[in-house]
């Protein structure tokens, strides 16, 4: 409030415990994507929800709470996430530890990474070929990364940038002007084509209600 009592514009990508009402915020829909993931989970015969993890900042306890949203609406079990601590990517010891963190879910629980390096182990050790049909979701930083056959869900951040510069240099929108503008994750199911950030442009802001 200080910055913009001095006629300097503040725009925040990213959401923080609190209040934001009284901000200028440029943000993914979080609590959407949790919640459109269970959904589409559900529909390919989950029954029970786990959210894979290494930390939980602000952004993924959004995505969790979509999800647990979504559960209580579906009639589905989100179950504790499976909390795996910060280390190497290198480190031989997380493939051993995931497998005997799966061991005890149902074959019908879809599960969403929060990270992309337990995606890649989550790929390996719950998708195994041959074995039953399970669902698993990612959160992927980068559309151009190698990554393994799951659901991706990709961050359209040229477009969320876009919007936030087009906001600082806009002399028609004060500092004093709060603006709010959302942007969907998008969801790219194993093997689809994504759309280039250069043609999709900013998405419409979104309502907390079911996708539909």
């Amino acid at each position: 409030s200080r910055l913009r009592a001095g006629g300097i514009k503040v725009a925040l990508l990213e959401p923080y415990p609190g209040d934001m009402a009284m901000e200028s915020t440029f943000l993914f829909n979080y609590e959407h994507a949790g919640y459109q993931a269970a959904a589409q989970m559900a529909i390919k015969g989950a029954t029970h929800l786990a959210v894979a993890r290494h930390l939980l900042p602000p952004s993924y306890q959004l995505v969790r709470q979509g999800m647990a949203r979504a559960a209580r609406e579906l009639g589905l079990v989100l179950g504790e996430d499976l909390v795996f601590g910060p280390r190497p990517a290198c480190d031989a010891t997380l493939p051993t530890e995931v497998a005997a963190r799966l061991c005890p879910l149902p074959p019908t629980t879809g599960i969403l990474a929060m990270q992309g390096r337990l995606g890649e182990i989550l790929y390996d050790q719950w998708l195994a070929p041959g074995g039953p049909p399970r669902q698993l979701f990612a959160l992927c930083s980068s559309a151009s990364e190698p990554y393994p056959p799951v659901t991706r869900i990709l961050f359209p951040r040229r477009a969320q940038l876009l919007a936030a510069i087009h906001y600082a240099l806009d002399p028609q929108r004060p500092p004093e002007r709060v603006v709010h503008e959302e942007f969907a994750l998008e969801f790219h199911p194993p093997g689809e084509k994504r759309m280039t950030e250069a043609t999709s442009g900013a998405l419409p802001s979104l309502t907390h209600g079911a996708p539909s």
